[in-house]
């Protein structure tokens, strides 16, 4: 029953849910991760602009010394956590290494990110 709560029905998906879904995203049902103090909290948006109803943490501050801030690594170091969602069918919890796989698999979103920065 958990997973019905937390899938999103493409029936029932807003536009841009139903195109990220097709993609492989969901938003999930739940709390929302707790942002940290000093984090930004971005809320992410499909390609077309519509509100996809999750949200990305985002640290301050600069790349460290060598990297330009702009590539996805430089980025998905800087991202601190965000609210549930899911991706390809499951939940994708937070890691480094899945924040930066999901800037670069959604350039879009790191294009958001960095205008937050």
């Amino acid at each position: 029953m958990a997973d019905e709560e937390t899938r999103t029905d493409a029936a029932t998906a807003s536009p841009a849910t139903a195109s990220l879904a097709s993609a492989g995203v969901a938003r999930a049902q739940g709390l929302p991760a707790e942002t940290p103090p000093d984090s930004r909290d971005v809320e992410m948006h499909g390609e077309t602009g519509e509100p996809l109803g999750f949200h990305i943490s985002l640290s301050p501050g600069r790349a460290e010394d060598g990297e330009d801030g702009e590539d996805a690594r430089a980025l998905g170091r800087r991202v601190t956590g965000w609210t549930p969602f899911q991706m390809d069918g499951k939940p994708y919890e937070y890691s480094e290494h899945n924040a930066i796989a999901l800037l670069n698999r959604f350039p879009h979103f790191a294009q958001q990110l960095r205008k937050a920065a």
